[in-house]
C-alpha cells in the first residue's frame, strides 16, 4: 500500500511541476499580446528561464507597456493612439491654443499653460486594464512549491515509518520477550506482596488477572512495558503478536489464548521494549473472543527469577512435597552451528512411563538469543524420576532429534545438574549426547 501511495505522490508532483510553467506561459502570452509586446519571445523567456527568472524579467519589462483599452468598445489600444482603431472613438483632443495632443485627465496644457476648455476634455478617459491573472499566477507559484515540500515530507515520513515497521516485525527478538509456564515462586514485584495477590485472585474466582509495570527511567533507553498474566480458569497455549503503526504510536500487543484439555492454571510473563518510547497496550483474546473488563494492576516493577528459563506451572501432585522450589537442573546446550531448532521439549517420567512433569521451550531462535536452556526440578520430582526425554523440533514442529536416558534421584544427588549437548557428528547429523 505504501508503494502505491508513493507512486501517486510522485505522479501528482510531476503534474503540478508541469502545471506551473504551462500556467505562466499562457498568462505571459496573453498579457504580452495586450501590451503590444512580442508574445512568443516573452513566453519562451518566461517559461524556459530557470527559477522564474524569465517571468520576473517580464514583469519588470512590461511596466513600460501599459495594457490600455478603448473606454467605449474595450479593444486594446496603444498609448500613442489618438483614436480607437476598432470603433473610431476619439481618445485624445488637441489643444485649441497650441495644437499639441492633450491627455484626458489634463486641466491645463503643459505646453502653452492655457486652461483646457471643458468641452475639449474626453468624457471617458483611457485607463489601464485591471490585471486579474497576476494574483492567481503568484499564488500558484507560492502554493505549489509549498505543497510539493509538504508532499515530499509526507512521502519520506511514510517510507520511514514503513521501514521502521518492517524492521520491527522482522526483529521482534530485539524488543520483546515471552516466558511461559513459570511458577508463582519465581515472581517478584516491587512494592507488592505478589503471593498475596495470587491468593486474592484465587479467592475472587476463575478469570484473567494482570500485573503491569512500565520502565521509563532512562530518557535515552527504550520504554519497557512488562505484563504478568495469571489465569486460574484452566491451562492454555499462548501466543503473542505485536503491532505498531508508527514510530510514535503506542504498540498494540495481543495475547491469544487457546484452551487445552489439561486442567490447572496459566502464568505468563511478557515484556516489550519500544524504541519509540511508547507504552505497550495489551489485549487478551481467548479462543478468538476478546476478554473485556480486564483487571490490570500497575506496580513499580516485575521481576522473574531465571526469566529465560521456563519452569512448569502444572498443579502439584500428592507426591510432590515442594513443587515450587527448584533444586536440580537439566541443561540442554545447542551448538552454535545449529540454527534449525526452534523448540525443545523436556519430559520427566516415572517408572510406569507416566510423565511427572515437563515443559516446551519455544521460539529459541526468535526470542531467547542464547544457546543453553535449563529446566529445574524440585526434590520430590527428582525422587520419582526414572527417565528424561529431550526432543528438539524445527520451525514447523517436526522432530529434528530426540533422546531418552534412564536417570534416578542418585544422579541428581551426585551432580546437581544433568547436561545434554545438541551437536553435529562427523557425518553432519544432529545428535543429542550426554555431556559429563
Amino acid at each position: 500500500m505504501s508503494i502505491i501511495a508513493v507512486i501517486i505522490a510522485f505522479v501528482l508532483a510531476a503534474v503540478l511541476a508541469i502545471a506551473v510553467p504551462v500556467a505562466i506561459g499562457v498568462y505571459v502570452y496573453k498579457d504580452a499580446k495586450e501590451r503590444h509586446m512580442n508574445p512568443v519571445l516573452w513566453t519562451v523567456i518566461a517559461v524556459l528561464a530557470p527559477g522564474f527568472i524569465g517571468f520576473i524579467i517580464y514583469l519588470i519589462a512590461r511596466n513600460d507597456h501599459p495594457a490600455l483599452s478603448c473606454p467605449k468598445c474595450g479593444h486594446g489600444i496603444s498609448e500613442s493612439f489618438a483614436v480607437c482603431p476598432s470603433c473610431g472613438y476619439s481618445l485624445k483632443n488637441n489643444c485649441p491654443f497650441c495644437g499639441r495632443p492633450l491627455e484626458p485627465d489634463w486641466n491645463i496644457c503643459p505646453n502653452c499653460s492655457n486652461p483646457i476648455p471643458e468641452d475639449m476634455k474626453i468624457e471617458n478617459p483611457v485607463k489601464p486594464k485591471k490585471d486579474k491573472g497576476i494574483g492567481k499566477i503568484l499564488a500558484l507559484i507560492i502554493l505549489i512549491p509549498l505543497f510539493l515540500c509538504v508532499l515530499l515530507i509526507a512521502v519520506i515520513a511514510t517510507l520511514s515509518f514503513s521501514t521502521y515497521n518492517n524492521a520491527l516485525n522482522e526483529s521482534t527478538n530485539l524488543v520483546s520477550e515471552v516466558v511461559s509456564d513459570i511458577s508463582k515462586s519465581q515472581v517478584e514485584c516491587e512494592g507488592m506482596n505478589v503471593q498475596e495477590w495470587f491468593n486474592d485472585c484465587d479467592k475472587k474466582g476463575e478469570g484473567v488477572y494482570i500485573l503491569k509495570a512500565v520502565d521509563r527511567d532512562d530518557l535515552y533507553d527504550p520504554v519497557t512495558t512488562k505484563y504478568l498474566i495469571y489465569r486460574n480458569d484452566g491451562a492454555y497455549n499462548t501466543e503473542f503478536n505485536e503491532k505498531k503503526d508508527g514510530l510514535f504510536e503506542n504498540p498494540e500487543i495481543t495475547a491469544s489464548y487457546t484452551q487445552t484439555e489439561s486442567s490447572g492454571t496459566s502464568l505468563v510473563y511478557y515484556e516489550y521494549s519500544d524504541i519509540g518510547r511508547s507504552e505497550a497496550e495489551l489485549t487478551v483474546v481467548t479462543d478468538g473472543i476478546n476478554n473485556e473488563n480486564l483487571e490490570i494492576i500497575t506496580v513499580s516493577d516485575i521481576d522473574i527469577e531465571n526469566s529465560r528459563v521456563p519452569v512448569t506451572a502444572e498443579p502439584a501432585s500428592e507426591t510432590q512435597k515442594a513443587a515450587d522450589i527448584p533444586k536440580y537442573e537439566i541443561d540442554v546446550d545447542i551448538s552454535d552451528d545449529i540454527n534449525t531448532i526452534y523448540s525443545i521439549k523436556i519430559e520427566i517420567k516415572d517408572e510406569s512411563g507416566s510423565v511427572i512433569t515437563g515443559n516446551v521451550i519455544t521460539d529459541i531462535n526468535d526470542r531467547f538469543l542464547q544457546d543453553s536452556y535449563s529446566y529445574y526440578l524440585s526434590e520430590s520430582e527428582a525422587e520419582n524420576t526414572d527417565s528424561i526425554t529431550v526432543t528438539c523440533f524445527d520451525k514447523d514442529g517436526k522432530t529434528v532429534v530426540a533422546t531418552e536416558e534412564k536417570r534416578s534421584v542418585t544422579d541428581f544427588v551426585n551432580d546437581n545438574d544433568i547436561d545434554f549437548e545438541v551437536e553435529k557428528n562427523i557425518a553432519g547429523e544432529i545428535v543429542i549426547s550426554r555431556d559429563y
